[in-house]
């Protein structure tokens, strides 16, 4: 939660093949979801917190499909990804 607000972040593609971008805003006032600007990375079953600025914090998962793909801790991906919508 991020003001008041719940979000959904990353996850699989079409029948779990490939790391999703995507982020999703549910304001609880209008009950409606709201599509937002897309993560910059690929993430698959990562952890997510809100810090005290306003971002919330993508942290961990893998970068690849279900069935493959880089740890997001690999020295070439960035592990850590601030998000601010």
């Amino acid at each position: 939660m991020l003001g008041g607000h719940l979000f959904a972040i990353g996850g699989t593609g079409p029948q779990f093949f490939g790391a999703a971008q995507a982020v999703q805003e549910y304001d609880p006032d209008a009950d409606s979801w709201i599509g937002r600007a897309p993560m910059r990375n690929l993430h698959i079953g990562l952890g997510v917190a809100p810090g005290p600025n306003g971002y919330l914090y993508a942290v961990g998962g893998i970068s690849g499909g279900v069935f493959g793909g880089q740890p997001c801790g690999d020295p070439s991906y960035r592990p850590v990804e601030e998000y601010h919508r």
